[in-house]
Parts: structure tokens; C-alpha cells; sequence
């Protein structure tokens, strides 16, 4: 039985990632090309929490007239074209163009990099 329920799982999580037409743009912090759904309002950076806790934290425009029921952005951290740190954060009930203050834990102690690399989606 145990077998028959994993795989209905399965199935149903193919089917709704099939049926969310997610929208995915890719940019970097250095302001590369393909932002036509989201842009920069202020680029990612890292900041310093009051505790000493660090965050990646950077404002996205949505720029569409579709509302976004689940928002997301993920990062990568790089010093010298290597990946130090990646974070994720997310949102829902993303209105339609608005703009999206994310603030993502850093599990990792950064202490240089040289670049922010982020892709933000959403359906």
C-alpha cells in the first residue's frame, strides 16, 4: 500500500508543476539582460543582522498584470566565479507590479565576495 501512495504523490506533484507555468528570469548583480517579468530596484548585497546573523537582501520589481499566488528567489554567493554561499526566499500573494523586498538567511559566514548571482520565478 505504502508503494501505491508514493507513487500517487509523485504523479500529483508532476501534474501541479506541469499546471503553474512558472516564469523564470535569471540576472546577476552586475545588471545582465533577460529581466522582462522582474528588474532591480536595489541589487542583492549582504547585510549584517542586529544579532550578527548575515542576509543576502535586494528589492525585486514584478512587472506584469498577473498576480503571483508563490513568489521566489534564490542566490548564489560567489568569490572569483566559485559558489561560497546559495540562500532562498519567497513570498506569496505577489500583486501585480510591485516591488519585493527579499531577506534571506546566510547559513555560512561570508566574509568576501565579489558577486550576487539570483533567479527569481513564481506562478
Amino acid at each position: 500500500m505504502m508503494i501505491k501512495i508514493g507513487t500517487f504523490v509523485i504523479v500529483l506533484l508532476i501534474w501541479a508543476g506541469a499546471a503553474c507555468e512558472p516564469e523564470n528570469v535569471e540576472q546577476d548583480s552586475s545588471g545582465g539582460s533577460g529581466m522582462s517579468t522582474w528588474s532591480w530596484v536595489s541589487a542583492p548585497s549582504i547585510e549584517r543582522g542586529q544579532f550578527g546573523t548575515q542576509y543576502v537582501v535586494g528589492t525585486l520589481k514584478y512587472n506584469s498584470s498577473r498576480q503571483l499566488n508563490y513568489a521566489q528567489v534564490s542566490c548564489q554567493v560567489m568569490l572569483n566565479n566559485v559558489q561560497i554561499a546559495d540562500v532562498l526566499d519567497n513570498t506569496s500573494g505577489l500583486q501585480p507590479n510591485s516591488a519585493w523586498r527579499f531577506n534571506a538567511i546566510l547559513l555560512e559566514n561570508v566574509s568576501s565576495y565579489d558577486d550576487i548571482r539570483c533567479q527569481a520565478s513564481g506562478f
